[in-house]
């Protein structure tokens, strides 16, 4: 697969999570159940991206990467944009049983990838092609104040 055939959520959780595990992850067959069962009964899953193991595992992903969206982050280094999302390179709604899972493993490609990115939220619409939203892209925020 060529680079530029690749989602651009791939080519940023590739840039900044560099080797994946050895070992496949495991794929919770019961979380997938009972996603499938969510989606089916409420259309959504807001359920899910309220519980504790979510919020516990959405937490983490965001101190890892120090709060920073790593896809501006790839664009303009220098530039700090704040990450308020974390994404799923691999939609929850498809591979639910990875929907918990840092790294997860791609059935189309037979890879393992980076599953949790945290992005800001002007990025995750561009990765889901939103049209229409309004928010433009975050300005950088100073990380002190400029004194002279």
């Amino acid at each position: 697969m060529a680079l530029s055939e690749k989602p651009i959520d791939v080519i940023w959780a590739e840039r900044f999570y560099g080797t994946p595990p050895p070992i496949a992850p495991h794929y919770d067959a019961a979380l997938a159940r009972e996603l499938r069962q969510m989606l089916a009964r409420d259309g959504c899953l807001r359920d899910f991206y309220r519980s504790p193991a979510w919020r516990k595992l959405r937490k983490k992903v965001l101190e890892e990467a120090h709060g920073e969206s790593i896809a501006e982050l790839y664009e303009a280094p220098a530039k700090y944009v704040p990450a308020d999302t974390v994404h799923h390179v691999l939609r929850a709604n498809v591979s639910s049983g990875y929907a918990l899972s840092e790294w997860a493993l791609d059935k189309h490609t037979g890879m393992i990838v980076r599953n949790l990115i945290p992005l800001s939220h002007y990025a995750h619409n561009v990765v889901h092609e939103r049209v229409g939203f309004t928010r433009e892209p975050q300005t950088s925020v100073a990380l002190t104040p400029e004194r002279w």
